[in-house]
């Protein structure tokens, strides 16, 4: 009896000493694996032998490491370089006694300085009325009365001037500098002593893409627009957009954001014409590019297809393309003896073109080459 009772007393004592080492042992290795998976294994990640050994070794991150990420973008340098061009609009429709009975609080909106004496981009919907009293508020808080000069008939776009010398101004950028991802910033107006607002924003697609290539486009119409994301507020239309190197790359409309080279080429207008004129060609069309080309069996990889919108012919009816004899169905490649890309559109270079230019373009119907020389009629 004693001896069995000894081999009972052994068993029991085995069984407690497997138990406490299976628990020693899980949590030694846990604390093994801890110690492995955040100090050991990152570091043997970092050897470069170990690296070309096993390529695909990934790279491990300490989850308490701190991740900084730095665009080497000074957004708040940005910030400055564009509120010093930036102004308010007042746009008064009723003057500017608050104690007439007429009276109404003003329209406040956005503009920026495109010349150093004090001429204004802004938009039709910050003017209002043709007949509103106009005021333009710098960021140094200097209120000039401003007179309203030209509307754009293509755009929103509207131009002030106030009586100012010794403007700052930004030089432009085309968005074909632009790349999808870029950094932009825009500044609003304010009559507070308080900074103005602003918006970080970012490229997220550039008037030379289609994303919709069933949209038929009007020649007099803008629909190279610079789009990005986050969507802007409509709080701060009027407002320019500023790249990293702090150029003007566009203006906020309530239709959209007018890119660099379209407000480059309108402030060569105006300068040139002291007025906002346009060319009219007067015809309806599709872009057309190198994907599509095969599918509508069309001669060449990239054009504008003259083609009906509605009830709207492909060609207007008295239209300078009508008197030069273009038809629907046109396919033109070349304008001035250059071929139509993402770069040179149609309608960036009937922005350069001032009314009586003759418009050169190379076309195909019914799959054989022709030319036309077009006179451009005038549009206000």
């Amino acid at each position: 009896m004693p001896e069995q009772n000894f081999w009972k007393k052994e068993i029991k004592l085995t069984r407690a000493f497997l138990a406490v080492a299976l628990v020693v042992a899980f949590v030694f290795s846990g604390l093994a694996s801890g110690v492995f998976l955040n100090y050991v294994f990152p570091y043997l990640t970092s050897i470069p032998v170990l690296r070309l050994i096993n390529p695909r070794l990934p790279v491990v991150v300490n989850k308490t490491e701190q991740v900084i990420l730095n665009d080497n973008v000074n957004t708040r340098a940005l910030y400055e370089r564009l509120k010093a061009v930036t102004v308010a609009v007042a746009s008064y429709p009723q003057g500017t006694d608050p104690l007439s009975r007429a009276y109404s609080a003003p329209r406040v909106s956005q503009g920026i300085v495109v010349t150093s004496d004090g001429l204004i981009f802004t938009t039709k919907s910050a003017v209002g009325s043709e007949k509103n009293t106009l005021y333009a508020v710098t960021s140094a808080g200097t209120a000039y009365p401003a007179k309203l000069l030209a509307f754009d008939p293509n755009s929103s776009l509207a131009v002030l001037k106030i009586d100012a010398t010794s403007m700052p101004v930004l030089s432009f950028l085309s968005s074909g500098e632009l790349s999808v991802g870029d950094k932009l910033v825009a500044v609003g107006g304010s009559f507070s002593s308080y900074d103005q607002p602003a918006a970080v924003t970012w490229v997220s697609r550039l008037p030379s893409m289609i994303t919709d290539y069933s949209r038929v486009l009007f020649s007099e119409s803008v629909s190279e627009e610079l789009s990005v994301a986050p969507a802007l507020s409509g709080e701060l239309v009027g407002s320019g957009l500023v790249n990293q190197d702090g150029k003007l790359v566009g203006l906020l409309t309530n239709e959209g954001i007018l890119p660099g080279e379209y407000l480059q080429d309108s402030l060569h207008a105006y300068l040139r014409q002291q007025n906002l004129v346009r060319v009219a060609l007067g015809v309806h069309y599709l872009k057309i590019t190198g994907s599509m080309a095969p599918i509508l069996k069309l001669p060449a990889t990239a054009g504008v297809l003259l083609v009906s919108s509605g009830s709207s012919p492909a060609v207007a009816s008295g239209s300078a393309a009508a008197i030069a004899g273009l038809k629907a169905g046109d396919f033109i490649v070349k304008i001035d003896g250059q071929a139509i890309d993402a770069k040179n559109t149609l309608e960036s270079s009937l922005d350069k073109k001032q009314p009586g230019d003759v418009l050169h373009l190379e076309f195909y119907r019914a799959g054989q080459p022709q030319t036309a020389d077009i006179t451009l009629k005038a549009i206000y």
